[in-house]
């Protein structure tokens, strides 16, 4: 079978379960059978600004979250060089919430991350190169946003914003497009994004502004927001969390990037719009008794504009390949508490959008999650990453494999 007939079948497969009108069958549930599904995974971790900050209730919320990681890395150059890397990074934020009326509210949040190499600390309030992690030791304002509730369906926030939208109902939290500061990254969205509420769903637009020197968000080479015209990405999303008999989570993104696509690698070569579509779902199973249970989810990448292999490196003629997938299942609770999970992605050179899946890239991962109570996690993962065509510039494939260990704890409290 062919890799686009392959693809289709998966993008069929995901948009029918996505999308389908058989599915809003889940709105005629009994209100106590149609509740929205919980995660496994800390909340922090799945929800952004505008979702996050519904459930923090009262006039005035204090909230903190701690994250600490030990990671090691051992890598393979494309030279045939291999080296070795260990870091410990601590992150700290600072949220706080003040709702002047019962329709309108300001969000701020304070964030810092250190690792043991360095920790000078200095005040900036700019994102990384393409949206990557700030520096370490610098503190900045990740989010700092107005948002207003028109109606219990619709609200509105505008400002600095943490977006998300990744697979959830596992101990992975993954995205093809859009997932602001994973693990102990900082970053964010600066503009305005909307929800409307119906029927299970929610819809979403999103239009971010993009600095000339970089976006908030993580983008990939060679996508360049050095034009006037590319100050603005869209993002349309439908999602649902609503539990529709096995599944417990469906949705469908669309990302627009106006003349952001250097076609040839360079300023002057040509340059395009370029975007990208994702479904992802997200099924439950139960599992013998105590509540075991297996969760498998998975998500289908395209872009249909891609750069050059030239400009990849990776060829002398031709475009790359738009198309981005991975699958994983994860054994929740197998002893209360603990839960293990494997994940298996591939991403082509030319799928410029993911946060935690790099361009030209296979990956596999395996990760246990120890959650000891509500507000704190213990977890641990290792991962092996490897290019999927090799460089022509280069010896071999790059490959790496990582790990780490790291604990999260939050904490909030909210006074009327």
């Amino acid at each position: 079978m062919s890799k686009e007939r392959l693809f289709r079948l998966c993008m069929a497969g995901c948009l029918a379960v996505a999308l389908s009108p058989a599915l809003n069958a889940a709105d005629e549930l009994p209100p106590e059978e149609a509740e929205e599904t919980g995660t496994d995974i800390m909340s922090m971790d799945v929800g952004g600004s505008i979702l996050d900050a519904v459930n923090r209730r009262g006039l005035v919320h204090f909230g903190i979250d701690v994250r600490g990681s030990f990671s090691w890395s051992d890598f393979e150059l494309d030279d045939g060089e291999s080296d070795r890397d260990d870091e410990f990074v601590s992150r700290i934020r600072v949220n706080g919430t003040w709702n002047p009326f019962e329709s309108l509210r300001l969000t701020g949040r304070v964030a810092l991350a250190c690792s043991d190499d360095s920790c000078d600390l200095e005040l900036a309030f700019e994102p990384g190169v393409a949206g990557n992690s700030v520096d370490s030791g610098i503190v900045t304002l990740d989010e700092l946003f107005l948002q207003w509730f028109r109606t219990e369906r619709f609200n509105l926030a505008a400002g600095r914003l943490q977006t998300k939208f990744v697979t959830r109902g596992g101990v992975f939290a993954k995205s093809l497009d859009r997932n602001n500061s994973n693990n102990s990254s900082i970053n964010w969205t600066d503009g305005i994004h909307g929800t409307l509420t119906g029927k299970g769903w929610i819809a979403h637009l999103i239009l971010e502004y993009n600095n000339e020197d970089g976006p908030g968000s993580i983008r990939r080479s060679p996508l360049d927001f050095s034009t006037s015209n590319s100050e603005i990405t869209r993002f349309i999303a439908f999602e649902n969390t609503r539990p529709l008999g096995y599944i417990v989570h469906r949705g469908i993104d669309i990302s627009y990037l106006p003349d952001s696509l250097l076609k040839d690698g360079g300023p002057m070569g040509r340059r395009e719009d370029y975007w990208g579509i994702v479904a992802r779902v997200v099924a439950r199973f139960p599992l013998g008794t105590y509540n075991r249970r297996v969760a498998v989810g998975g998500e289908v990448g395209y872009a249909p504009k891609t750069p050059t292999r030239v400009a990849a490196g990776t060829g002398t003629r031709g475009d790359t390949d738009g198309l981005a997938w991975n699958l994983s299942m994860s054994l929740m609770d197998i002893v209360p508490g603990h839960s293990i999970g494997v994940l298996y992605g591939r991403t082509e050179s030319g799928w410029l959008l993911s946060p935690q899946f790099g361009s030209n890239e296979e990956q596999i991962e395996v990760r246990w999650s120890w959650r000891i109570e509500d507000s704190l996690t213990v977890d641990a993962r290792i991962r092996h990453r490897e290019d999927l065509h090799r460089q022509l510039s280069a010896k071999g494939k790059h490959r790496n494999l990582d790990a780490f260990v790291r604990a999260t704890w939050q904490f909030s409290r909210s006074r009327s």
